[in-house]
């Protein structure tokens, strides 16, 4: 699955930044999933605050870790990368000595790495670049020219780096960089847009984009990176109002040559499912999802050849029952596979339940997963894992009554989903206060490892995206895994002692 929502994460969605990058001649070597220990000793950990993520593993994977060199155990994290091996987990640079970096939105591009970063030298937080060397690590921006923390929806597009940037002056633009100071600036695209501009999502030949010129409110447009070709595909909502994406702020999706979004067009009063190929003037509705503002699509994800989605409220009757919904693009073929249940089920999203879920809804192979608050136990909630696929939904995993405030999170890689909760109800011998690694394929699951005990509760994965082996922490050691208990093995460790290995973002 590919996660196309670029806007800069809340802090409840992202645990820690660990994104891979394959580096091309860095030296760098993969080590594959065959399970063997590199020196580690396989016991789940060092202690810490039990706070862990997951990431796709490909050649070099580049994460924020804590040494504990600064002196400080919950913050001072730096950049760090791993190729899957003992010797190479190492930290590539402390951008800020003896501080937090306060790094985030670590992104890919060719042989580099971008991220947004403050050096504390009086800039703020700034667009830097990482070749993976110390030396090739430096800062591209300052705020005489990039105001400080306004680098956000960073994004490869045709080999550069694009991102929304605000100038000294307060101007919005579309920026570029081609990982040096000299190239980088604001984009080719003479064209001034308010706070609307969000989204940059790469599709065919060009950035697709949520933006405000400020005549036609918010709308869909797209840009290849030059004035000439930055323009408004269409004008979905034409009464001049607050404009179609104004309220309906969901990210892009791509299926079969298609981009799905959600946007309100003014004639329902809340936000519907759409799409476009992409072409000027093209955009169409798919289905008539709402009939109270701001009710429509969210969580869009693609799984095999089907779109899922979910709705906070019932487009019938307006009520706040949530629903899971698929879709073929096609109106006749948008239906629902789970819907609310107010005295038994209920849908678990971000901030609308007793705990915070990171990824509402996450696709892998051809099924769909999400949380579900069981109210007919005993203790009024209870945590389900739920999976649906084209045509129905199930009950996955039964989590344990009166565990909505632990960490849980999920991720999706190498086809499967993988999910990481306290006492799941699986199998009998699983008890105590330990975190276990689990994944899902389709609707069967299996336990990869249960030696994770950490004290503060926190979320252990973060989504991941492609790749064959994945990257996990388990309080500031490194592990991995291919989605087997035979590859699920210790790297390295980050952190001695009880710092905090890992960094949420």
């Amino acid at each position: 699955m590919v996660n196309l929502e670029l806007t800069r994460p809340n802090a409840w969605v992202a645990i820690l930044a660990i994104i891979p990058a394959v580096l091309a001649g860095c030296g760098e070597s993969s080590s594959g999933g065959d399970g063997t220990d590199n020196g580690g000793n396989g016991d789940g950990g060092n202690g810490g605050n039990g706070s862990s993520n997951l990431s796709a593993f490909s050649s070099t994977t580049y994460f924020i870790g804590n040494d504990g060199s600064s002196g400080n155990t919950s913050d001072g994290s730096q950049l760090w990368k791993t190729d899957g091996t003992e010797s190479g987990t190492l930290k590539v640079k402390a951008v800020a000595p003896g501080e937090d970096a306060d790094i985030e939105q670590i992104t890919p591009v060719g042989d580099k790495v971008f991220f947004v970063a403050d050096d504390n030298e009086g800039y703020g937080q700034q667009l830097w670049v990482s070749d993976g060397t110390e030396s090739g690590t430096l800062r591209l921006t300052d705020s005489t020219e990039l105001d400080a923390g306004t680098a956000t929806t960073l994004s490869e597009f045709d080999g550069m780096l694009y991102f929304r940037g605000r100038s000294e002056s307060g101007e919005i633009w579309i920026w570029k960089s081609d990982g040096t100071i000299a190239g980088t600036g604001p984009a080719d695209t003479d064209v001034t847009l308010d706070n609307g501009l969000s989204l940059l999502t790469p599709f065919k030949n060009h950035l697709y984009f949520r933006a405000n010129d400020g005549t036609n409110g918010a709308e869909l447009w797209r840009s290849d990176g030059t004035d000439a070709n930055t323009e408004m595909v269409a004008d979905i909502q034409t009464d001049g109002g607050l404009g179609s994406l104004f309220t309906c702020t969901e990210g892009f999706v791509e299926l079969d040559g298609m981009l799905y979004f959600s946007a309100n067009d003014g004639s329902g009063g809340g936000c519907d499912l759409w799409r476009t190929n992409g072409e000027l003037d093209h955009a169409e509705k798919v289905k008539e999802m709402s009939d109270s503002f701001n009710t429509g699509p969210i969580d869009l994800a693609v799984a095999d050849d089907t779109l899922f989605f979910l709705t906070r409220r019932e487009p019938a009757t307006g009520t706040d029952d949530g629903a899971v919904w698929v879709s073929d693009g096609t109106d006749a073929g948008t239906t629902k596979v789970f819907d609310e249940d107010d005295d038994e089920y209920r849908l678990m999203m971000g901030g609308s339940g007793p705990t915070d879920i990171s990824q509402p809804l996450l696709a892998a192979g051809d099924h769909a997963y999400f949380y579900v608050n069981d109210r007919s136990k005993s203790s009024g909630e209870a945590l389900q894992l739920w999976y649906a696929d084209s045509t129905e939904s199930g009950l996955l995993v039964d989590l344990e009554d009166s565990v909505l405030g632990g960490g849980i999170d999920m991720a999706v890689a190498t086809g499967q989903l993988f999910f990481v909760h306290t006492r799941p109800n699986i199998e009998s011998d699983f008890t105590g206060s330990n975190k276990g690694i689990w994944t899902a394929t389709g609707n069967n699951v299996e336990l990869l490892h249960s030696g994770f005990t950490g004290s503060n509760g926190g979320k252990p994965l973060l989504q991941a995206e492609g790749g064959d082996t994945l990257l996990f922490s388990s309080m500031g050691d490194v592990w991995r895994t291919s989605g087997t208990t035979a590859s699920t093995a210790f790297v390295s460790e980050i952190c001695p002692g009880t710092c905090f290995g890992f960094k949420s973002e």
